[in-house]
């Protein structure tokens, strides 16, 4: 069905295949915990992507998604480090087929974990494939 490696592997294709003069760098940091997996830098703007993959979502609506076993705290507190002073981060949930991207911001909210009509509600981007549209809003959300 997919795995993280796999995602990382399409996301970068789908950034290389789609802008010129784009730089993509995955990172295995291990003396920052927390540290998100991809770095991306495009037309001067530069993004940072924490990258998860979630075989399924619960049968039931009323089930939550995520309830901390899926980010970890070291993952919020960097996210939240960074975008206080002033970067930009996003999260890129491959779900089953389908895509999700998020705010940084939101991570919070989704380490205590969020029912599937709450991710509808937030997402910034859903999309049945990694394309251009969803692509896109990392480098024009503000």
């Amino acid at each position: 069905m997919g795995s993280e490696s796999s995602l990382w592997t399409n996301l970068r294709k789908k950034l290389v295949g789609t802008y010129s003069g784009i730089d993509v760098m995955r990172v295995e940091n291990m003396t920052q915990d927390g540290t998100p997996d991809v770095n991306v830098c495009h037309g001067g703007r530069e993004v940072w992507i924490e990258l998860k993959h979630v075989h399924a979502f619960p049968k039931r609506l009323s089930t939550t998604i995520g309830k901390k076993e899926w980010i970890r705290r070291a993952q919020v507190d960097w996210a939240y480090a960074r975008i206080q002073a002033g970067g930009a981060v996003f999260l890129l949930v491959q779900v089953e087929r389908e895509y999700f991207l998020f705010a940084g911001e939101l991570i919070p909210a989704l380490y205590v974990g969020q029912v599937r009509d709450w991710w509808n509600q937030h997402a910034l981007g859903q999309s049945n494939s990694l394309n251009a549209d969803l692509l896109n809003l990392l480098f024009l959300y503000d």
